[in-house]
């Protein structure tokens, strides 16, 4: 999937060289924003039904690529 990003400029003075130098910055920050571990670091996984929090990265990157099942509960909170 490939990502958007709107860049909203006030300064008239922004000349192509410096929207470049921007456009650079923000590209090699996107793999890290992006990544899994971004949101680990950033959300906490609770599953309702067992009253637990899913702290383990391997467990939360196999139950994103396998799926929960029909009755599990999660609940994803932002730490922001």
């Amino acid at each position: 999937m490939e990502t958007q990003v709107l860049l909203t400029i006030k300064d008239r003075h922004y000349d192509k060289k410096k929207l470049d130098s921007e456009v650079r910055n923000i590209r090699s920050m996107l793999p890290y924003i992006e990544s899994f571990t971004a949101f680990c670091d950033n959300n906490e996984v609770f599953d309702v039904d067992k009253h637990i929090v899913i702290k383990n990265q391997n467990r939360l990157l196999d139950m994103y690529e396998h799926g929960f099942g029909i009755n599990a509960f999660i609940c994803i909170m932002s730490k922001n």
